[in-house]
């Protein structure tokens, strides 16, 4: 291993360097602390590994590197494990075995096995591949439930597949002394992305609807005149504010931009509401969020065509015009009066 990485190694183990057994055991060694007693077999005779980095973290870990055909199963050990596998190769065909059902495999597709099950993945052909272990105790604490995930294989095509694996990547690069926070938002977002790889397309788009409505509903509900960052909105739903930016973005809008509308709506709403006409226009701002009146009236009349105080004053003068209306109603509906009679 590197002297650089205690728990995150490498270990290499080229063909020519020593005897096959050693190489092959090397492999088997790493595979099995790895991974959790999974059981590493080399098919052909060309079974090494090569630039094989590890990252053994207590609730999670991985393995990245190159490797001849091999196959890798369950063992007795680990069957009653309810740890989660998360398995995928670029190699041009390989297999899975999961509780007897046999499924063909593409370059870059990935497979979640559970370790209380019977399983075997095969792959044909020399070819890198990704593995990673998350404790089911661990996934269930960041609201991730394997046992509920409605399907098994992912697609190379998958969006966030591909950011999974990124992730599983830099993981085996991290330094040793990466901070525990860091891990735990590293952990946060692994356990994310795979709930969203094992949803079909069209729950994933269901979910991000209901995040985006929730993200909504609460910028609604709290566009006062306390500020309101995208950061703390993220921090509520458990979300990182990138991810909810880019709901936003989907929608070709911006967090910013919808707050921004959702204050100017509140205060046009103040402005025409003649029961409020005591209220000063810069009492309103304020009210709604805005600290600059300035820049409050700047962005009022580029949304609605006209200056706060006209909506104000055409609030105020249908009022009094309504008033008066009402008031020559109340006059001409009154009876006349019967005339005196003089004796």
């Amino acid at each position: 291993m590197d002297g650089a990485h205690s728990r995150i190694g490498r270990v290499r183990s080229p063909p020519d360097a020593m005897p096959e057994c050693q190489p092959l055991a090397a492999c088997q060694n790493t595979f099995g602390d790895t991974l959790a007693d999974v059981r590493f077999d080399a098919l052909g005779g060309n079974g090494f590994g090569s630039d094989v980095r590890v990252c053994r973290w207590p609730e999670f870990t991985a393995l990245v590197g190159f490797f001849g055909s091999m196959r890798l199963s369950s063992t007795p050990q680990r069957v009653g494990n309810d740890d989660l596998l998360f398995v995928t190769s670029q190699g041009q065909r390989w297999s899975t075995c999961h509780n007897g059902r046999k499924a063909i495999l593409g370059p870059d597709d990935g497979v979640l096995l559970l370790g209380s099950e019977t399983w075997s993945v095969t792959i044909d052909t020399s070819a890198r591949l990704a593995a990673f272990r998350i404790a089911c105790k661990a996934a269930r604490a960041f609201s991730f439930d394997p046992h509920g995930a409605p399907m098994r294989i992912v697609c190379a095509k998958n969006p966030p597949l591909r950011l999974l694996m990124h992730y599983v990547d830099a993981a085996v690069e991290a330094p040793t002394d990466l901070d525990g926070a860091v891990r735990h938002m590293v952990m946060t977002h692994l356990c994310d992305l795979l709930a969203l790889a094992l949803r079909p397309e069209g729950a994933r788009t269901r979910t991000r609807a209901a995040r985006l409505q929730a993200l909504k509903a609460d910028i609604v509900a709290n566009a006062g005149p306390d500020a309101l960052s995208v950061n703390a909105v993220a921090a509520r739903h458990s979300l990182t504010p990138r991810y909810v930016q880019m709901l936003f973005e989907a929608e070709g809008t911006t967090f910013t931009q919808f707050l921004l509308g959702e204050r100017l709506k509140r205060a046009h709403r103040r402005l025409s509401d003649p029961t409020k006409a005591d209220q000063s226009v810069s009492s309103i701002a304020y009210a709604c969020g805005f600290g600059d009146l300035s820049y409050f009236n700047k962005v009022f009349r580029r949304r609605f065509g006209t200056t706060p105080s006209e909506v104000r004053a055409a609030a105020i003068s249908d009022t009094e015009c309504l008033s008066a209306s009402a008031t020559a109603a109340g006059i001409a509906n009154q009876p006349l009066a019967s005339p005196t009679a003089t004796s």
